[in-house]
């Protein structure tokens, strides 16, 4: 079960991160993928700006700084909230929503799965993993209504 937890904590982000590609490169049509990338762009950047926010303002220490023992994997002992692998999973899964909601909702599961095994290693209390997933969904509808704006005033401006 430790094996499953540490591939799932550390290396189950990436298995997200290809599946995105693979869709980007295969699936998401041609004229698409500008926007796709301007919505990443904005995305990240609102989730960089709220982490750094919330962990400014809310310190947790990790479990195993808490508790005084060893995770199941080593890792530094830095503020846990939020937790950024739990950010960015949800982030991306969020923001491939617009595009496939089906393959959008199986990367929202495994990123859930990201933050879970991460408080099962005991490198992250839920709190951490809930403050993730809070931040990755206001960054991806942040992204989202700035990029709807943006259209709009494109569409307002070739009606003039």
């Amino acid at each position: 079960m430790d094996r499953i937890t540490i591939f799932a904590a550390q290396y189950l982000i990436y298995i997200i991160a290809i599946t995105i590609l693979f869709y980007v490169l295969l699936r998401l049509p041609r004229g698409e993928l500008k926007t796709f990338i301007t919505l990443c762009g904005m995305g990240i950047v609102a989730a960089f700006i709220m982490v750094k926010v919330a962990g400014s303002i809310y310190y947790n220490p990790r479990p195993f700084v808490d508790g005084n023992f060893m995770p199941l994997f080593p890792h530094s002992s830095t503020n846990g909230f939020p937790s950024n692998h739990t950010v960015a999973a949800v982030l991306a899964a969020l923001l491939l929503w617009r595009y496939s909601r089906n393959v959008a909702v199986g990367l929202f599961i495994a990123a859930c799965l990201v933050g879970l095994a991460r408080v099962l290693a005991s490198v992250h209390h839920i709190e951490d993993i809930i403050g993730g997933i809070v931040i990755a969904t206001f960054a991806a509808l942040f992204a989202n209504l700035v990029l709807h704006h943006i259209s709009n005033r494109k569409v307002s401006k070739t009606d003039n």
